[in-house]
């Protein structure tokens, strides 16, 4: 019997025959019998946006469709029943715009035109085509100039074939976003305009606080969020005359000039839509999807199916904390079309009644509309009324609105959320940490539900949250056969005040850490008649403090009662985690103490308290009243400004052109790896995954004893699905394959019997969908997989045989990875830089690596008395979280050949790891890179296990195979940053011999240890750069820093963004800080005090002959106004004692290059078309968001003189461009175009001496009559238009035609090796042999010694300030201000380099604030990785970014110094990672604010403080303690 669902998409009818409850809409959408590329699964949690639709229907009431933006990766098909499913493609498209210089030169298999005479076709073409052109611009530039905010136009006429649909413009939020240059590589571009184009559509008079506030479910990894948050504030009904006068303006280059946006947001609704939701029914032998229309119903089909694993469905937006519940279930009620849950919210005089299907956002309708009745508003930043949190409803209005993101919001309802709370309070899955639950149980709301265990009774039933809780306790079987239909939430009464609050790892779009609300009643001499202090956190479900609330009963409440209120709390408190401890047990670990959430249950308190009383008007200390105050929601809107300097001879070059292909982006017209078509008979593969750290493994077959062959398993899953077509192990690597790669020739492609780290690729299964691909995989990972211990000889040290995790235990080891290791005898890794003549007699030179104890003493230096500071830092890792996950497509071809299409920054490595694996010569071998969804080095070496794979597979069964990684695939598998440790010895100057030396700083010891991972990967690169940058921008006379590398059970950490320098400068930066505080000095002067000139040398022996840091520093200085700051932040203090203000300025000098010469290098071949002048270039970079297309167009067209729109770039094609360099280390531009500009040089002298040759030959006459008299037009030379004939073309034109009538080449290719770093750095030390040491699987090679390192092509110099807020008793922490001077050299585009650096600044911002990575510390699992996607992983979101954010690129010619010949090109320089590291300003600035809270407090000044400051971390520094609570 089928079973069929049947909806609306883009318009079309769709009808799927008994489609699977597993099956998904972003599956569907972005299957191969659909193929749109417009939505993504970045994450397939609901956490990150990249996948949203506009979801669709018709509300017979009210006679009209109702719109709501989804997250579609959550949204099951069988859900979609009569509903109408909109995705960017449906609301609009980019054009393909009519050439401004068509023309055609006619050339035939034995014949051509003449360019001279046209025939009458082609001019009537041209005319034609410039017709409409002219139109098109035209109506293009009348629908930009009159924009206003779009409203939603439904679109009731379909188009019945393709070649019929007209084009109704572009999506207004796809074109403003893109002509703010609000894209970079695009991949979460879509999701954050289908967002907002419902947002703005619903909301048209909406602020730019609503509209930044809208955006809190959307994540971006490359923009910095600045330019994405300006494109769509401009739709604000509050955008002013000073904001649009502020606003960067970007050009549009001919194409996107050629975009008309539509006026209104289209959404494609045919009148067949025009019906209620339709019910779905599925019964596919396994799974039962019903659909009841009644809650009679439901009871019903509850008891019918009472034993079997039965769901409740709703919009499934658990599925992105629990799919395995979802997964596991066999019968699933989808309750969206009951009435009784439906039912319109009810006001009276006691409260509100909404049924328990509401929506989060519809449920914030609701309590704003009631509050704002009821009075219930306040005062807010930016002119702003805001709804009081202070009320019951106001509570409840708060923690609705701190749950999730809004796309989730959208879709959620609030019976289901405490449903997640109420089947998750006992078993073995994770507490659900809902906020409005706890919120619900504080202001005593009521739930009336349904218990259908019996069939006499199915009268409703009505409790308080607190009983239901209780009694879901008393009846553990209760939970399922419960069915929540309504709430009551009361007003209560107008004498009491509430507080909800929240800590979470980020301020929006995630989950509690604790949360609490209280509510307390008062009397008019604040007697307590009335306390409720409920926690979320604690216990598995809402908990109260009883005994806390008894002690606060009738007494005066009064700050002076804290330390024994805080006592009795901390008691209660730590007994109800100890109660949960067995039920939290085996859990996967945050990394969150008990210790802290006491901390947080007890600062709760105190802000429940200050706040109450500060409402009720009692007297509070003035410095105290702040940390009583709502922060969250309640800061003003972000803003910032960006400056520049550009060169007009230059143009193109130097103007702030938006990305090339940004409308494209923006419209979900761009195909990544993950969309790319492939041929018939691709299979779809999926990884075998590692599940243990350090184990033996083998394959099994369930019920079966011993291990099995690969063959055998195969024969097995060929039994258990019929999808299954093959399982690719390292057998399938032979006759001269390679098996092991990477740099150390270490890491397998499959493993081999032993495992090193949970996430190793064991193997691949490939089946006929992605989703059985992936259903496979984790069957044959859980299920056909056995892990033993590890064989190791008996006179072994005992830790070889299990995991090695973290940095301290690999120190405590010696688990270092040695130099010169057997495989690969030519890595090494420079132990110790020591600046010539150095001295550390006065340095602790033995001290145990562990020893993490603060010294600060004194000692004499060289005859100068210093202060010693002696501490440690650590730094942790970073997971890359590019949004477009790890992907590839192997095509095999003709002749033996091999087509790869990867998803990577590194073609050359690409194909070489193909070649080797397969072995194979290298022209067997096409890479052909697609563009990349954000890499940040993530997709250089790694990269390669994921492409080798898919070529092995591919090879084996000689079928074209698509590999795609889920997040958590990815995040498990691929390494990561490395987590670094330092521990520093500093000596500076204490004035003593002369005042004006004070500051100065005379000594610096420093050793580092970085985490490795499994496998050596670029670790020594890394730290070798690290080594090299170690000094950052400081003379010291006496220095040395010494790093190794530890070997850990984990994924290999890898290459990312800044290459291990904001590492070292948290570690180095933070030693100076301590110092300067060592002698009462700001690190800001101590910085400025030690500041490089020009001229002076590293301390690797590298001369500083263009150093301009000095120019940089007070350059930032004067345009952040650093005093005023400075002044500021010291009143602020001085006002508040529990929210405190850092401020931190710090210099960067990052030096340029791969430091290996034989890399500096790039190739381009350029060629144009004879028939019409227009160029193709292939060069080898990648483009991956950063421009390199689009600064490669512009440098094009400078040299060439010629427009923009007559050039088309092309990706890497190693057949075209072979050996290219990988697109990293901020080279791909500079390198690339560096190449591209020599090609055109070439190609730009050959036709120019043509034309003169042409001259000396025929006349001048004869060259104008012929259209190629240039010289005669001196400032636009050949790019001037010409009528010959009655045709109009370029001088360009004409004279690319005649060249090739008379055989001149019009097809140029040069190597370009790049000025610089070809001199090996000579103060460099090297571990000798004696010193290696000795870890299980790898020898150092007798052979081989020392090493080397080539200098630096050359160096930006850069500074940031940043201002921070900290909540001292909470631990978060906000970026107030962060001001950045970056160092461009000349800027080839603007917009693009100013939104690298404010995209890689935000980037940094996540490293040193939230994005933390926790491993499972004991068990079976030790060594899994749990923060593997959004929902434990915490990447900056819209409101991470600095309140104002300033960008400004310094104006080279203030700096005084000439252009360097080593910079990049056209005088320009690298921007792609030095960014990153100015955001260590944000961590220093914290830890200055910590410091001010704990010197108040009469704490040392010198204390820990590891990275990343996380809510934890920076609570734990402050180090409260109850006593501190007194007044």
């Amino acid at each position: 019997m089928s079973n069929p669902v049947s909806f609306f998409l883009n318009g079309q009818a769709v009808t799927i025959e008994d489609p699977s409850p597993d099956l998904l809409l972003i599956d569907f959408l972005r299957s191969p019998e659909v193929g749109l590329a417009g939505p993504k699964k970045p994450c397939g949690q609901g956490g990150c946006g990249g996948c949203t639709v506009i979801l669709s229907h018709w509300n017979e009431d009210e006679g009209q469709a109702e719109h709501r933006a989804i997250n579609s990766c959550l949204r099951p098909v069988c859900s979609l029943g009569g509903l109408v499913v909109t995705t960017v493609e449906g609301t609009g498209a980019a054009r393909r715009p009519n050439p401004e210089h068509l023309t055609h030169s006619l050339t035939f298999g034995r014949s051509a035109a003449p360019p001279q005479t046209p025939p009458p076709a082609v001019l009537e073409a041209q005319h034609q085509a410039e017709a409409k052109r002219m139109a098109v611009l035209k109506k293009a530039g009348a629908a930009v100039a009159t924009a206003a905010s779009p409203s939603v136009r439904l679109r009731d006429e379909m188009a019945d074939h393709p070649s019929e649909l007209s084009h109704e413009g572009m999506n207004p939020v796809a074109h403003r976003l893109a002509m703010n240059n609000g894209t970079q590589c695009g991949y979460c571009t879509v999701g954050f305009v289908m967002n907002m184009s419902e947002f703005i559509a619903n909301n048209p008079r909406a602020t730019k606080r609503e509209i930044e506030d809208a955006l809190d479910g959307n994540l971006c990894r490359c923009t910095g969020y600045r330019s994405i948050l300006t494109g769509m504030k401009t739709f604000a009904s509050n955008w002013t005359a000073e904001d649009e006068k502020n606003r960067m303006k970007c050009l549009p280059d001919d194409e996107a000039l050629s975009q008309k946006p539509a006026s209104s947001v289209v959404i494609p609704f045919p009148p067949e839509a025009q019906t209620p939701a339709q019910g779905v029914s599925v019964d596919d032998g396994q799974r039962i999807w019903r659909t009841p229309a009644t809650l009679a119903e439901l009871a019903q089909l509850m008891r019918e199916h009472r034993g079997s694993r039965l769901r409740l469905v709703y919009a499934n937006t658990s599925y992105g904390i629990y799919p395995e519940e979802y997964l596991a279930a066999q019968v699933l009620l989808d309750i969206r079309l009951i009435p009784e849950l439906n039912a319109a919210p009810v006001v009276t005089e006691e409260g509100l009644r909404i049924g328990a299907g509401i929506t989060y956002s519809e449920l914030l309708t609701v309590l704003e509309s009631v509050m704002r009745e009821r009075g219930e508003l306040s005062a807010g930043p930016d002119n702003e009324l805001q709804y009081k949190a202070t009320t019951r409803l106001g509570a409840a209005h708060f923690m609705a609105r701190r749950t999730a993101g809004r796309i989730v919001r959208n879709a959620a309802s609030l019976g289901g959320n405490s449903m997640l709370v109420l089947k998750h309070i006992t078993g073995k899955s994770e507490p659900f940490p809902s906020d409005i639950f706890s919120a619900l149980a504080a202001i005593e709301a009521e739930v009336e539900y349904l218990d259908t265990r019996s069939t006499k009774d199915s009268s409703l039933r009505r409790s308080t949250v607190e009983k239901l809780v209780a009694l879901v306790q008393e009846e553990p079987e209760l939970i399922d056969a419960l069915v929540l239909v309504a709430y009551h939430l009361p007003y209560g009464s107008s004498g009491e005040v509430v507080l909800p609050q929240k800590v979470a790892l980020r301020e929006v779009n995630a989950h509690s850490i604790v949360n609490a609300t209280s509510r307390f009643g008062l009397s008019d001499d604040f007697t307590v008649e009335t306390a409720v202090l409920v926690f979320g956190g604690i216990a598995p479900f809402p908990w109260r403090a009883r005994q806390t609330e008894e002690k606060l009963l009738g007494k005066r409440l009064a700050l002076t009662d804290m330390p024994e209120l805080a006592s009795v709390l901390e008691k209660e408190v730590r007994a109800e985690l100890q109660r949960w401890a067995e039920r939290m047990k085996g859990l996967p670990t945050e990394g969150f103490t008990n210790e802290y959430r006491v901390q947080l249950a007890i600062s709760f308190l105190y802000k429940a308290v200050v706040n109450a009383l500060v409402e009720r008007h009692a007297p509070v200390p003035e410095p105290v009243r702040s940390s009583g105050e709502i922060t969250w929601g309640r800061w003003p809107v972000s803003d910032g400004k960006q400056s520049y300097k550009s060169q007009s001879f230059k143009k193109p070059v130097s103007q702030p052109y938006i990305k090339y292909m940004a409308m494209e982006q923006a419209s979900g017209q761009i195909h990544y790896a993950h969309e790319l078509p492939v041929p018939p008979l691709t299979v779809n593969a999926a990884f075998v995954q590692s599940r243990r750290a350090l184990a033996s493994w083998n394959f099994v077959i369930p019920g079966q004893n011993g291990a099995v062959s690969a063959g055998a398993l195969r024969e097995h899953l060929s039994e258990y699905s019929a999808s299954f077509v093959d399982l690719i192990t390292s057998e399938n690597i032979k006759d001269g394959g390679i098996n092991l790669q990477g740099m150390g020739s270490d890491q397998p492609l499959f493993a081999v019997k032993q495992v090193e780290y949970v996430g190793q690729s064991l193997a691949l299964v490939s089946a006929d969908t992605e989703q059985e691909a992936f259903r496979l995989a984790d069957y044959v990972t859980s299920q056909c997989v056995a892990y033993g211990p590890v064989e190791v000889s008996e006179c072994s040290p005992a830790w070889w045989s299990k995991p090695v995790l973290g940095l301290d235990e690999a120190i405590r080891l010696n688990s270092i990875f040695p130099d010169w290791p057997s495989a690969a005898p030519f890595i090494s890794h420079i132990w110790k830089i020591t600046r010539p003549g150095s001295r550390f007699d006065w340095a602790n030179v033995g001290k145990d690596p562990l020893d993490k104890s603060i010294v600060n003493r004194k000692a004499v230096l060289d005859g100068v008395p210093c202060q010693v500071v002696e501490g440690t830092q650590a730094t942790g890792g970073q997971v890359h979280f590019y949004m477009e996950p790890q992907a590839a497509v192997a095509e095999p071809a003709d002749g033996r050949r091999l087509i790869m299409r990867p998803s990577t920054q590194s073609p050359m490595e690409m194909h070489q790891t193909v070649a080797s694996a397969l072995g194979v010569q290298h022209n067997r071998i096409d890479v052909q890179v697609p563009p990349v969804g954000g890499g940040f080095g993530g997709k250089t070496e790694q990269a390669r296990f994921v492409v080798g794979a898919a070529a092995v597979a591919a090879h084996a069964m000689k079928r074209p195979v698509r590999l795609t990684l889920t997040r958590e695939q990815d995040t498990a598998m691929i390494g990561k940053r490395h987590a670094y440790y330092g521990q520093y010895q500093v000596a500076i100057d204490r004035g003593e011999l002369n005042p004006a030396d004070r500051g100065l700083i005379r000594g610096f010891l420093n050793r580092m240890w970085g985490d490795g991972g499994a496998f050596y990967d670029c670790s020594f690169i890394v730290s070798n750069c690290i080594q090299t940058r170690a000094d950052n921008a400081y003379r010291i006379p006496n220095f040395e820093n010494q790093i190794d590398v530890c070997r850990t059970n984990t994924a290999p950490s890898t290459a990312f963004r800044s290459f291990g320098d904001v590492q070292a400068k948290v570690i180095t930066e933070s030693a100076l800080d301590d110092a300067a505080f060592s002698v009462g000095m700001t690190a800001e002067e101590v910085r400025e005090k030690n500041l490089y000139v020009r001229g002076d040398v590293t301390p690797f022996g590298q001369a500083l002959s263009y150093c301009y840091i000095r120019q940089v520093w007070d350059y930032l200085k004067q345009v952040c106004k650093y005093e005023q700051k400075r002044q500021e932040v010291e009143a602020f203090n001085a006002a508040n004692r529990w929210r405190k203000r850092g401020l931190a300025m710090l210099p960067v000098k990052y030096g340029s290059g791969y430091n290996l010469a034989q890399l500096e290098q790039a190739t381009a071949v350029v060629s144009i078309f004879q028939a019409d002048g227009s160029i193709v270039i292939h060069q080898g970079g990648v483009e991956m968001g950063q421009g390199l297309l689009t600064l490669v167009r512009q440098i094009a067209a400078y040299i060439l003189n010629v427009p923009m729109e007559m050039i088309h770039v092309e990706g890497p094609r190693t057949s075209v461009t072979p050996n290219p360099s990988s697109t990293g280390g901020s080279t791909g531009t500079a390198y690339n175009g560096e190449a591209v500009k020599r090609v055109c040089e070439q190609l730009r002298g050959r036709l120019a001496e043509f034309a003169y040759s042409m001259r000396d030959e025929n006349g001048g006459d004869w060259c104008t009559a012929n259209g190629i008299d240039f010289w005669n037009f001196s400032e636009t030379g050949w790019n001037t238009e010409v009528t010959i004939n009655g045709q109009k073309s370029l001088i360009w034109q004409k004279l690319v035609q005649l060249a090739y009538s008379k055989r001149i080449g019009l097809v140029a290719s040069f190597t370009a090796p790049i000025p610089g770093g070809t001199t090996p750095m000579p103060a460099l030390t090297f571990k000798t042999h004696e010193q290696q040491p000795v870890i299980p699987g790898y020898t150092s090679d007798p052979n081989f010694s020392g090493g080397g390192f080539d200098s630096f092509v050359g160096f930006t110099y850069s500074a940031a300030c940043s201002v921070t807020e900290v909540d001292v008793l909470t631990g978060e922490v906000k970026v107030i201000s962060s001001d950045i001077v970056y160092d461009m050299g000349w800027s080839l585009n603007p917009a693009i380099d100013i939104g690298q650096v404010e995209g890689a600044f935000v980037q940094g911002l996540g490293y040193v604030l939230s994005e933390k990575l926790e491993f499972e510390q004991d068990g079976e699992d030790v060594g899994r990785l749990n923060t593997l996607n959004t929902w434990r992983y915490k990447p900056p979101a819209v409101t991470s970014i600095p309140l104002e954010m300033n960008v400004h690129l310094f104006p080279r010619d203030l700096a005084g110094v000439p252009i360097s010949p080593t910079d990049g090109v056209l005088s320009s320089k690298e921007v792609g990672e030095p960014p990153l590291v100015l955001a260590t300003s944000a961590f220093l600035a914290t830890k200055a604010a910590i410091r001010a809270s704990r010197l108040e407090r009469g704490l040392a000044g010198l204390f820990r403080f590891d990275a990343p400051a996380t809510v934890q971390q920076v609570r734990t520094a402050c180090e409260v303690s109850a006593k501190d609570l007194a007044l």
